[in-house]
């Protein structure tokens, strides 16, 4: 379980956190496919997969 340490009640930190606007969404089809090269190119998965 996730646990944060922030500097308001729990129900103020989940307003807070679902006003957030995502960066990425499935449908910017662009930023995954760039995303999706990045990780192929720069991430060991292999290596994360055996942790």
């Amino acid at each position: 379980m996730p646990i944060l340490l922030v500097p308001h009640d729990t129900y103020t930190t989940a307003m807070q956190v679902e006003r957030i606007e995502p960066l990425l969404t499935a449908d910017d089809e662009e930023k995954v496919a760039l995303i999706t090269r990045l990780v192929k190119e720069n991430v060991d998965l292999a290596a994360l997969g055996s942790l």
